[in-house]
């Protein structure tokens, strides 16, 4: 995040370390003259994740990700300049419930170990679901995968050597898709059975399964400086909003008590809710 340097200059780091994580990123400063500089920075990492889920065969908890992004310094004048850039980052990473010991054979603890029955995948078949979910995020696979865009523009003008006015632009476009399951394919805990057996329900425990795009503009003016002894600052903020969360709540059980369950390998599923919020 750092402004473009005044010399052409930059590094390039790599590494590698345990579950085939793969890391490299670099950065370039390119000045042209004393009126432009330019910065460009990226990064890629990937690994194969720390747990292993035992119900699928799949290691999860992986975080791969890249981004690039171009940063420009432009100087206007003796006391004016304008900076400016724009990022775009990929995640896709996780974070599900895991344990120090295999739930299925608790005498094996080497390692970490999960077992949901939430297949890890972009996109799978809906077909292996039984559901009436809507939309794309019916064929979303155990993940949460995000792609950031970020423009930001910081226009200064300098009215005295002390007295400065700004006007700072940003914006913010953020897509989440994540099927995420928090029972770790199991029934959630009761009373009389606070430890659930393991079952691998393939529609997870209980799942969300949502599909988000977020959009944010903000424009700031800010007056600052110093008159005498006096350090001051003011000004103007403006932000605008807009989100849309499409998303579904599926609970996974043993037994079928009522419609409208739909089976499941182990079990049967009910989807609880499946709507989309929007707010500005």
């Amino acid at each position: 995040m750092r402004d473009p340097g005044t010399e052409i200059g930059g590094y390039v780091e790599a590494g590698y370390g345990r579950y085939d994580r793969k890391m490299v990123r670099a950065s370039i400063d390119l000045p042209i003259g004393d009126v432009l500089g330019i910065k460009i920075s990226g990064y890629s990492q990937r690994d194969d994740g720390y747990v292993k889920n035992v119900t699928t065969g799949q290691r999860i908890n992986d975080d791969d990700g890249y981004g690039a992004r171009l940063g420009l310094k432009l100087k206007l004048g003796e006391r004016s300049s304008w900076k400016g850039s724009v990022s775009h980052l990929v995640s896709n990473s996780e974070n599900i419930l895991n344990f120090l010991c295999n739930p299925v054979t608790p005498t094996d603890c080497k390692g970490r170990f999960a077992t949901t029955g939430l297949i890890e995948a972009k996109s799978i078949s809906p077909a292996s679901y039984n559901l009436p979910i809507s939309g794309r995020k019916a064929n979303f696979g155990l993940g949460n995968r995000t792609q950031n865009t970020l423009v930001t523009s910081n226009l200064q003008f300098g009215f005295t050597d002390d007295i400065d006015l700004n006007l700072i632009t940003g914006i913010v476009n953020l897509d989440q898709e994540f099927a995420l399951d928090f029972a770790d394919g199991r029934g959630l805990p009761n009373i009389s059975v606070p430890i659930q057996p393991v079952r691998g329900y393939t529609r997870g425990g209980f799942s969300i399964f949502n599909d988000g795009a977020h959009n944010q503009f903000t424009q700031e003016v800010k007056l600052s400086g110093k008159l005498g002894a006096v350090d001051f600052v003011g000004g103007f903020f403006y932000i605008k909003e807009k989100n849309k969360t499409d998303l579904a709540d599926v609970f996974s059980i043993a037994t079928l008590p009522f419609p409208p369950f739909s089976a499941v390998p182990g079990g049967f599923a009910l989807l609880l809710g499946d709507r989309t919020l929007r707010n500005t």
